[in-house]
């Protein structure tokens, strides 16, 4: 793996996790190797927060190498924008659809053209977007979305869940879309099991509570 997206010491992406994403902890792994991340829901609502929180990260470690997870309608169009375009952050997550959100979803025609609306300047700024998953998506899903990979959680994911083990689901999309990036989101506490994931050419690999 060349890790040209996630460009950190060691394969490991700190996982978006909310309350507990904080910008101690993405400093933190960032000077441990690994590639940090803020969440949104961390910070209930308050974009300018989370800005705040971004730029201390850039000021504190000199690098924009940090992963960014937003919900679908939690914020602006306008405010993600501004707040990936601030220090053009290479990568994000999109978390939307009826297992991701508390909030009540569109019909799919709405939800795609929301979908396009957020994600088409992000994609024109070469920030690489991840959607989480816990059901298998199809190439054409995917293209329509605008999505370059996914997040996939499962059984033994921490917060939102599926009924599918995260290794399951991960071989099943890796078959459906051969050419996405995939991040095992979940189960993972171990240098053997990063190995795996990597070996069967994960993106990178999402540690969260271990």
């Amino acid at each position: 793996m060349s890790q040209k997206t996630f460009q950190s010491q060691f394969p490991i992406l700190e996982a978006c996790m909310n309350k507990g994403s904080t910008v101690e902890l993405a400093i933190a792994v960032h000077q441990a190797g690994g590639y940090p991340s803020l969440c949104s829901w961390t910070y209930n609502g308050r974009s300018k927060l989370m800005q705040k929180d971004l730029d201390r990260f850039v000021e504190a470690t000199g690098s924009n190498c940090i992963h960014l997870s937003f919900e679908l309608h939690e914020y602006t169009d306008a405010e993600v924008h501004s707040i990936v375009k601030s220090h053009m952050i290479p990568t994000i997550e999109i978390i939307y659809g009826d297992k991701n959100t508390f909030r009540p979803t569109s019909t799919e025609q709405e939800l795609t053209a929301d979908v396009i609306q957020l994600l088409e300047p992000i994609k024109a700024l070469g920030t690489k977007v991840f959607k989480r998953i816990y059901d298998n998506v199809d190439q054409t899903m995917m293209d329509q979305h605008l999505i370059d990979g996914f997040c996939i959680k499962g059984s033994e994911s921490a917060g939102f869940t599926g009924h599918v083990s995260v290794r399951e689901v991960f071989l099943q999309q890796k078959a459906m879309t051969p050419n996405a990036m995939l991040i095992p989101y979940g189960g993972v506490g171990t240098a053997e099991q990063v190995k795996e994931y990597i070996d069967l050419d994960a993106e990178t690999v999402a540690v969260g509570t271990v």
